[in-house]
């Protein structure tokens, strides 16, 4: 690994499943970064993220004067800087493209939910719901199949990890041994990493 002497300053959430991926992934391969969590619910972490630049999403990763947003960008800028998943290919790339489908819409369906928005009296034909709620059943049931051809400990399945972790502890979805038994022992099989009780999300 050859960090060029740069230093990885990651800003972000304890909560966050596009956060935690990449600090299992730089805990795993022992990079060295600096966390800085921070609560953009609070006005003092909101003005922190604003600070950092227009998208006002988490995470960023700072390094020296340069600011790299979106988690994505960040994995590859990290995997090019330090030779690190250089298997990594468009099939992997897919799979996690397909994952932030689904967990894009987990995440605006709790967005609605903590502003107020009450499932139980929404419309089931209303559009924007049902296509948020059809992406997540539809991405579910792939990686329901697919998580048995996911072997090896990478970012796909550090993300794949993050991402249903956080889905379960905020209660936007619930796995079920009659439906998602390859999902569930995937989860219980990994639980016990040490990047990822280092980085377990506070309850």
């Amino acid at each position: 690994m050859n960090t060029n002497n740069m230093e990885f300053h990651l800003v972000g959430s304890t909560t966050s499943p596009f956060v935690r991926r990449l600090r299992i992934l730089m805990d795993f391969h022992q990079i060295p970064y600096q966390f800085e969590a921070i609560n953009y619910m609070e006005a003092g972490g909101d003005k922190r993220l604003r600070s950092l630049g227009p998208v006002n999403k988490l995470p960023v990763l700072l390094v020296g004067d340069q600011k790299i947003f979106d988690s994505r960008i960040i994995f590859q800028f990290i995997r090019k800087t330090c030779h690190i998943e250089n298997h990594f290919d468009i099939n992997a790339d897919n799979d996690l493209t397909i994952l932030d489908a689904g967990l894009d819409s987990l995440v605006n369906l709790f967005s609605w939910k903590r502003g107020g928005v009450d499932f139980e009296k929404m419309h089931p034909e209303h559009f924007y719901y049902k296509r948020q709620v059809g992406r997540v059943l539809e991405v579910t049931q792939y990686f329901e199949e697919r998580v048995q051809n996911l072997a090896e400990w990478n970012y796909v399945t550090m993300s794949l990890y993050a991402a249903y972790d956080w889905a379960q502890i905020r209660k936007m979805i619930e796995l079920v041994p009659e439906r998602n038994k390859n999902l569930l022992e995937f989860l219980s099989r990994h639980s016990v990493r040490p990047e990822v009780v280092k980085t377990q999300i506070p309850i």
